[in-house]
């Protein structure tokens, strides 16, 4: 058990060394490969790289899965408010005239719509907070 124990030790000193080494070599590798304006994208990198560090170590799993929660209430909600807006569309349909009822099935279809934007972006915020997170170790 203390063997293990301080292997983890070592595997946690030995993170922030691979991480400053990771950086390093990202920040030369982008200063060789971009002549003229490598410098400036290099050190924009080197910020990009820590405030991944950075997320990965103060968010972790845990905070993605939070943060997806988040995303979901609106989701849901747009949603909800497309499908109670097809329900009425439906309800409406034979006593009220047809413009009326084109007005709220065209609420319905941009609600639908307003969903699957915010469930894009959700999956889009998913993936780079995972990419992020492998990419920081």
């Amino acid at each position: 058990m203390a063997g293990f124990v301080g292997l983890l030790a070592v595997q946690g000193l030995l993170a922030s060394g691979q991480d400053a080494l990771t950086a390093r070599a990202l920040r030369r590798a982008i200063q060789a490969a971009l002549p003229v304006v490598g410098g400036e994208v290099s050190d924009s990198a080197g910020v990009l790289l820590g405030s991944v560090i950075a997320a990965r170590n103060a968010v972790g799993v845990a905070g993605m899965l939070t943060s997806m929660g988040v995303c979901t209430a609106p989701v849901a909600r747009l949603a909800m408010a497309s499908i109670s807006m097809r329900l009425a569309e439906a309800a409406m349909e034979p006593i009220c005239e047809p413009g009326m009822v084109r007005v709220v099935g065209s609420f319905a279809s941009l609600a639908r719509l307003l969903a699957a934007i915010c469930a894009g972006g959700m999956l889009m915020t998913a993936l780079c907070l995972g990419a992020c997170l492998a990419l920081a170790g």
